[in-house]
């Protein structure tokens, strides 16, 4: 009897292990396309950067200084794309956290879009 308790226990703990290695794995297929995505979204960014600085909103050295934190940040994301690290929409590198993380610098998001 103490057997098949003793079994049954280190099955489920199997099951359990084993059922939590395969959700933890990352599907990688998609890390070109997340990495075509993210430059879009940079360049967007950009762009947005940009009109702010045409619209007066923002001084041109701010303009400047944002977008080299973008070009920094799309550093950052394909380096953690090339690692395995795809992020998640509730994750660290969503929406301008991630290397300015400790308000180092400016951020794009740091502006009235």
């Amino acid at each position: 009897m103490k057997k098949k308790i003793a079994l049954g226990l280190l099955t489920i703990a199997l099951l359990i292990g084993g059922a939590t290695t395969a959700f933890a794995q990352t599907d990688l297929s998609k890390a070109g396309e997340l990495k075509d995505l993210y430059s879009q979204m940079f360049s967007l960014q950009k762009q947005i950067v940009e009109k702010q600085a045409e619209a007066g909103a923002i001084t041109k050295e701010e303009a400047e200084s944002a977008k080299k934190f973008i070009d920094q940040d799309q550093t950052y994301r394909n380096q953690a794309i090339d690692n395995g690290d795809l992020g998640g929409f509730y994750g660290q590198h969503c929406g301008g956290y991630g290397s300015n993380m400790m308000n180092q610098g400016l951020s794009s998001t740091n502006y009235n879009l």
